[in-house]
């Protein structure tokens, strides 16, 4: 058995421990605070009569709401629902692990290994939400980038975006590095808007309250109590309501994207959407501890971090995890410090990568620290 075949099974050998663990938590043979998932108390919402964004409202972006739907139909008991789901996921993993084997050679097999099949987080939340589904079609969106397939690339990341939301970051980085002329980036953006508005404008006219609710709920919503925006109001409560941190929160995520984009050279397409993603989570409004899945394949792809540096950022996470539920469903004296703590750790060590990412690019030649390159990348869009 060659170590292709190794990793993939070793991948979906974790999703299938992964879906046990939290099983186990949904029928209480382990702490609810331990095995909690997002996946098992929207069985609920499954089995309510209606179809979502038409009849329901659910919070998450179309794909992921039909999919619930879907894992309810089949299923028709929670067990049923709850294995199926699993089910996906692993199939999805395998694949995706295939793909990520396929991007990298036979000497950095132990990258996908390493920070992807064994991570800690594969473990803990390739079932304990959807983001599977996403990440699914950023991987394939990363293999059509290899071979020069941008409007591929731009039609997957539109499935992504429908799943989850997260992966429209990255058409910035596509527009913008790619070696394309104008004409070409209106075709993906084409691409981007056809596949989007194919799955998306069916439930839009159906019912647009319904599906407008995911961005509606989303922009009112206060951070969770893991975000770093939550423990900045803890101190400054008085300054940091909802609009004022959803303003911030997009001005920085805009301004170190355009930056970032900006100094990267032309072809940096794969970095630029690590980077964009690094972005995203240091500067979000809502953190959920699942997120570190969306690095999970640049550490494989791009820049492998240091062990140390990778399992410090994976064990703050998982404190925080499970001192955050036991807060919420045990209120545990003392454990909110402890996240509040570990929150500010991880957001370190995630600035601790961002700025590796850079030394490691500007060693190999790969960015431009310069106001020159950056005012003339700008110029060149315009």
């Amino acid at each position: 058995m060659n170590s292709r075949i190794k990793i993939i099974i070793l991948s979906v050998v974790v999703v299938v421990l992964s879906a046990l663990f939290h099983w186990l938590g949904a029928i209480k043979l382990i702490p609810w605070y331990i095995g909690y998932s997002d996946v098992a108390p929207f069985f609920q919402k499954a089995l309510e009569p209606g179809l979502p964004y038409i009849d329901k409202l659910i919070e998450y972006p179309v794909m992921t709401g039909m999919f619930i739907q879907a894992m309810g139909f089949v299923g028709k008991t929670f067990h049923g629902y709850y294995i199926g789901s699993a089910i996906v996921f692993i199939l999805l993993t395998g694949v995706s692990s295939y793909f990520l084997l396929k991007m990298v050679g036979q000497d950095t097999h132990g990258h996908v290994l390493y920070f992807w099949a064994l991570a800690p987080s594969m473990f803990l939340f390739s079932v304990y939400n959807w983001d599977v589904l996403a990440l699914f079609f950023v991987v394939l969106a990363l293999y059509a980038l290899r071979s020069e397939r941008y409007y591929r690339a731009s039609a997957l990341l539109a499935l992504g975006f429908s799943a989850k939301f997260y992966p429209i970051i990255y058409m910035l980085p596509l527009l913008i590095l790619a070696p394309l002329t104008k004409r070409r980036k209106l075709v993906v953006v084409l691409a981007f808007l056809v596949v989007a508005a194919a799955v998306n404008v069916p439930f839009m006219v159906a019912y647009y309250p319904g599906w407008f609710y995911f961005f509606s709920f989303n922009a009112t919503r206060m951070p969770n109590v893991d975000s770093p925006w939550n423990v900045l109001g803890v101190m400054i409560p008085s300054l940091l309501d909802v609009h004022t941190i959803n303003g911030i929160s997009l001005v920085l995520f805009l301004l170190g994207s355009l930056w970032l984009c900006g100094i990267l050279r032309k072809g940096e397409v794969e970095a630029g959407f690590f980077g964009i993603t690094l972005s995203f989570l240091l500067f979000t409004k809502v953190f959920s501890p699942q997120y570190l899945l969306w690095l999970l394949p640049f550490f494989a792809l791009v820049l492998p971090p240091s062990r140390k540096l990778f399992y410090a950022l994976e064990l703050s996470n998982a404190v925080v995890l499970f001192s955050t539920l036991s807060f919420l469903f045990r209120d545990a004296p003392g454990s909110l410090v402890t996240t509040y703590a570990f929150v500010v750790a991880r957001h370190c060590f995630l600035v601790f990568i961002f700025i590796s990412l850079l030394y490691t690019l500007q060693r190999h030649g790969r960015v431009e620290l310069s106001f020159s390159s950056l005012r003339e990348r700008y110029l060149a869009l315009s």
